[in-house]
């Protein structure tokens, strides 16, 4: 579910409207796995903002996201299936969404498969 949190009340004039549109901006994935390289469990969380998706994880439940971290294969695929759940759902995924993310996870494939 898209994570945006309102500066003023319900009663606002507008305030679903400026809602529908903060959702249609920002959409966020969150999920746990393993680390590959120290074997402990990991949250990772994906978030869409203004077309560009950016990737951080954590350790810790409650500790701080370390950003700039490089999407795999795995993470990509995951982030797609979460895209498609949520379309089926209609919360607020496109058609537009699903592709852009299909269309990153083919370059992630092809550069996989170069030697």
């Amino acid at each position: 579910m898209p994570v945006f949190r309102l500066a003023f009340g319900p009663d606002f004039p507008n305030a679903k409207r400026i809602q529908r549109i903060v959702a249609e901006i920002t959409m966020e994935i969150k999920w746990h796995d393993i680390d590959p390289e120290t074997e402990q469990r990991r949250y990772l969380a994906a978030k869409r903002f203004a077309g560009e998706w950016s990737f951080r994880w954590k350790l810790q439940r409650r500790g701080e996201w370390t950003r700039g971290l490089e999407p795999t294969r795995a993470m990509w695929e995951y982030v797609l299936d979460g895209l498609k759940r949520r379309y089926r759902r209609r919360e607020g995924v496109s058609e537009e969404d699903i592709t852009q993310v299909e269309r990153i996870l083919a370059q992630v494939i092809k550069r996989e498969d170069m030697p």
